[in-house]
């Protein structure tokens, strides 16, 4: 999706050869997005403004949800299964979750500069169960205000 507005009652994507779903620059709300088996991000978010309602992401071959230059997200429920990142936030973003869970991914929660031209990333979650995964803050490269509560 490039350059789009609206609204969606749903997305559901599966065996995709790269990302499941792509968004850049829009601004668009999702009542359910399901992706499974993407070979690399189940979901990339760009330069827009997004809520997501209801997130199911499976087996994603990198991150279930990439979320990076100047994005402002609101993700409401989100579950993700087998992923090697549930959720990286970088690049200027705005991330808000209510409801995180991961199970058998790697990394919960990835933060981190990928790009010089942009600057820290905010994120606040207020609610995650992340079952055996480990987090990484890049704290010493960028400006993070990381709100994390259990």
């Amino acid at each position: 999706f490039v350059r789009v507005k609206g609204n969606l009652k749903g997305i559901n994507v599966s065996d995709s050869a790269s990302d499941g779903v792509d968004l850049d620059f829009s601004k668009i709300k999702v009542d359910k997005l399901v992706v499974s088996n993407s070979l690399n991000d189940c979901i990339d978010f760009s330069y827009g403004d997004y809520v997501i309602d209801v997130a199911s992401l499976s087996d994603c071959g990198d991150k279930a949800i990439s979320i990076g230059e100047t994005s402002k997200i609101r993700l409401n429920k989100v579950n993700v299964k087998n992923s090697n990142i549930a959720l990286a936030v970088k690049d200027n973003s705005d991330v808000e979750i209510s409801n995180l869970n991961t199970i058998r991914s790697n990394y919960c929660i990835a933060m981190y500069r990928k790009k010089t031209e942009f600057s820290g990333a905010k994120l606040k979650v207020q609610k995650q169960n992340c079952n055996e995964s480990n987090n990484f803050i890049d704290k010493g490269n960028i400006y993070i205000n990381y709100d994390f509560q259990k």
